[in-house]
């Protein structure tokens, strides 16, 4: 959200546009190390203001920087999007991110 906040004296005229962010939260989940050749599934939940949106959808990237395919589903105001690996393989090593941007 964007205000404009403008103050007048005997001296003249100030204006400051100020910008407020809503929260917005990202968690991934679990926090424990996955074992080679089996499932294993990274959980990314966001979380946002009431009355926010997400633009476009949650966003994994692996460890090449490469957006990765995940599944996804959608309740009010909360996001989960899953990145599942059957079966997890040591050439999946590496930080993976999930990225999100509300509209806010």
């Amino acid at each position: 959200h964007t205000y404009n906040c403008t103050v007048l004296n005997a001296l003249g005229t100030a204006s400051k546009e100020l910008m407020a962010f809503d929260p917005l939260t990202v968690a991934i989940s679990p926090y424990e190390i996955p074992t080679a050749g089996e499932s294993f599934s990274l959980i990314c939940t966001v979380s946002l203001a009431e009355g926010d949106s997400l633009i476009g959808a949650v966003q994994w990237m692996g460890p090449d920087g490469v957006p990765v395919s995940r599944t996804h589903q959608t309740k009010t105001n909360i996001y989960i999007s899953t990145l599942e690996f059957n079966p997890v393989m040591t050439s999946h090593r590496g930080e993976y991110i999930c990225q999100a941007t509300s509209s806010a």
